[in-house]
């Protein structure tokens, strides 16, 4: 229904504030209906899916078979399993993290085995100016290390491997000359021995990699064992 004017086209009706009310609840009713609609349909979808526990178990295990040798036996399992030890092992990783942090806060370390062994990839050039075999000085990240592996928790000591990276196959024979690559990392290890560093911590050795990056491996070793770190380098020079 629609009033007409004096001279114009028809008006529009106006409609009431109940009339408006009532046409907002029944916008609202028409949403709230779509809705449980949708949820009523996702609901018996569901109702004929099934779950696939062997997927499941297969996915479990792939994933456990990937990082068993990640979360391998740490230092804690090592010597025992007790409370202390586990101290010991996450002190150990933060002693060496905290070497790199101020230094090299970019350095990426990497847990080989949770609580015994951490490895770096230092860059060149914190060693060493171009082309030069002689160490940088001053190098306070040098007296870092020498002060972290002279001071194990009772009962470990520290050690610490410096890896030449030499480019080249994996199957190919690493030089047995002295090469820059060796001159450079038995140097690292002499500067460190004059700054302190314990007799027998230390060892030097070659392997394929980024010849941009030295490789510094520590160890935490249980002294009890009067075993030392075997580095891992297949046919490596050590010092």
């Amino acid at each position: 229904m629609a009033l007409r004017g004096i001279l114009g086209p028809p008006l529009p009706m106006m409609l009431t504030p109940a009339a408006e009310s009532r046409r907002g609840d029944q916008s609202l009713w028409l949403f709230l209906s779509l809705y449980l609609l949708l949820f009523a349909f996702f609901i018996v979808l569901n109702s004929f899916s099934t779950f696939d526990t062997g997927r499941r178990d297969a996915v479990i295990n792939s994933v456990l078979d990937a990082f068993a040798q990640v979360v391998g036996p740490g230092l804690e399992e090592d010597l025992g399993g007790t409370t202390g030890n586990q101290f010991q092992a996450r002190r150990f990783q933060d002693a060496v993290t905290d070497i790199f942090e101020a230094a090299i806060p970019l350095a990426a370390l990497k847990v080989v085995t949770p609580g015994t062994r951490m490895e770096v990839d230092v860059p060149a050039p914190v060693f060493f100016s171009d082309g030069s075999v002689v160490v940088r000085e001053p190098l306070p990240m040098l007296d870092r290390i020498v002060a972290t592996v002279s001071s194990p928790p009772d009962g470990i000591r520290y050690e610490l491997a410096i890896v030449a990276q030499v480019t080249g196959e994996a199957a190919q024979p690493l030089p047995t000359d002295m090469t820059s690559d060796l001159a450079r990392v038995g140097n690292i290890a002499r500067a460190l021995g004059v700054k302190g560093m314990p007799p027998g911590t230390i060892s030097i050795g070659m392997d394929r990699g980024d010849p941009r990056f030295f490789r510094l491996i520590f160890y935490a070793i249980d002294d009890g064992s009067r075993v030392s770190s075997t580095t891992p380098f297949p046919s490596g020079v050590a010092q």
